[in-house]
């Protein structure tokens, strides 16, 4: 969620609704569930901050 609440993202990606935001995470865990791969969350590891995903 915090992905797409980031204005530096949507200046990118496009803007999403908290709706549309839900819809893409169940889509992303659907992934994961059928294929055994898909989109991951990216963190620093020293302080754990996300900066973003790949996949």
């Amino acid at each position: 969620m915090a992905l797409h609440e980031d204005e530096r993202v949507n200046w990118f990606v496009g803007a999403y609704t908290h709706q549309q935001a839900m819809d893409r995470l169940t889509s992303v865990e659907r992934q994961w569930a059928e294929r055994g791969n898909g989109l991951c969350a990216v963190e620093l590891r020293p302080t754990g901050e996300f900066i973003g995903r790949v996949g």
